[in-house]
């Protein structure tokens, strides 16, 4: 069976979704939530409410019950106000604004921002304005699901690579093939983010489910494939991951007609060169020019990186 027809078999009972399924505002929030938590049996649960029954008549639910953010009949949370932490005055242009600290109901006290108190006042009428809390007497809360991931727009599987839990980050995509496609708010593909923090469990685990082993040669937002990003930043392990699986991948150019090796040298990560003029196959991209025609070595020149030069010369 080809690669096109293993996708369109996963996902043949998904056509339904939204546009924008997979990000917070579309997504349950209680398997937002799970995900960023890392919490694969709340996961599971709400993926498979029969296998989440099933664990609580063998006596596998004794977790405390977890006050969830709010939200309307299309899962986007809505705010409500809890206390004000702290005011300060702040310059915005030509002119002073006060601002207040929100704790903002059912969010952990990590999740206060700083909104202005004017507006404020005219959101929330009923609110006392008057006596701060301080942060002190709420605690610090360890969760790290951040109501500014929501307000962000992140998709939950990019949300979980950030977590970096191959578990959750597995039963994920196998129980949402789609999500593959989801893009976050730069524009960066799930393989491409996690290639751009280095992060080779979650690109090894999308690459070992074999329907996306295609994600490899689809582009970002920006023109850049994952190997590019992780070129970008010098992540050495996963591109040796990438040229092993997919080694036909140190030929992609980015928009520019850079490959692996410009893009390197321009971003000044010496070890990620030295270690691509290791392999006969991309030493060959030595002399490959962009379509400014720069070679690597013109990039890392005019770009300031004597160590680069000596490496290439």
């Amino acid at each position: 069976m080809s690669k096109a027809n293993v996708r369109a078999t996963m996902d043949m009972e998904e056509k339904n979704e939204p546009e924008h399924y997979g990000m917070a505002k579309s997504v349950n929030p209680v398997i937002y939530k799970a995900v960023i938590a890392g919490d694969i049996n709340g996961l599971m649960g709400a993926i498979d409410p029969e296998l989440s029954s099933l664990k609580q008549k063998v006596g596998e639910s004794n977790n405390a019950t977890i006050d969830f953010p709010l939200t309307d009949d299309e899962g986007v949370v809505v705010l409500q106000t809890d206390a004000i932490l702290d005011t300060r005055w702040v310059k915005k242009g030509s002119r002073f604004v006060e601002e207040s600290l929100v704790k903002w109901k059912r969010l952990p006290v990590d999740d206060a921002t700083w909104e202005e108190t004017a507006i404020l006042q005219d959101q929330f009428i009923n609110m006392n304005l008057e006596n701060k809390v301080p942060v002190k007497d709420w605690g610090i809360s360890g969760a790290c699901f951040t109501y500014e991931r929501l307000k962000s727009g992140n998709s939950i599987v990019h949300a979980t690579i950030g977590t970096r839990n191959r578990e959750v980050l597995d039963k994920l995509l196998r129980f949402r093939s789609s999500l593959i496609d989801s893009v976050d708010e730069n524009g960066r593909t799930p393989l491409s983010y996690a290639a751009s923090i280095g992060y080779l469990d979650g690109i090894c685990c999308i690459l070992d489910l074999k329907a996306f082993t295609e994600c490899t040669y689809n582009r970002d937002r920006d023109g850049f494939y994952p190997i590019h990003m992780a070129s970008r930043n010098g992540h050495i392990n996963v591109i040796q991951e990438f040229l092993r699986r997919c080694q036909d991948s140190r030929e992609l150019l980015n928009p520019k007609g850079q490959n692996i090796l410009h893009v390197t040298a321009e971003n000044g990560r010496a070890n990620a060169v030295s270690y691509m003029l290791k392999i006969s196959e991309v030493e060959n991209l030595i002399y490959e020019r962009d379509k400014d025609g720069n070679t690597a070595l013109h990039l890392a020149s005019r770009c300031g990186y004597p160590k680069i030069v000596s490496i290439l010369t």
